[in-house]
This record gives structure tokens, sequence and C-alpha cells, in this order.
């Protein structure tokens, strides 16, 4: 089980694992940023109203 464990502090680090500081950080930059960069380049968002979690 340790090292599974040290397998995933390695992989993700500490704040990556469930349970670790119950906080986990959004993505460094807009997805919509990702995806101009990508074969898709034609991004289009839409707002769900009442879509939050």
């Amino acid at each position: 089980m340790a090292a599974l464990e040290q397998l995933i502090r390695s992989c993700l680090g500490v704040e990556g694992r469930a349970g670790g500081s119950g906080v986990r950080g959004g993505p460094g930059r807009p997805y919509a940023d990702d995806l101009a960069e990508s074969p898709y380049p034609q991004v289009t968002q839409h707002v769900v109203p009442g879509g939050g979690a």
C-alpha cells in the first residue's frame, strides 16, 4: 500500500490526492484556451442556468 501511495504522490503531488487538503485547484487556464490551440479552434461557450454543483 505504501508503494501505491508513493506512486500517486509522485504523479499528482500531495495536493492532488483525495482527502489531502480538501481543496483542489482548478485548471491553470481556461479550457477554451486549450481548445483554441487544438485542432478545434472555434469555441462557443454556453452557460446552463442552474447547472452548478
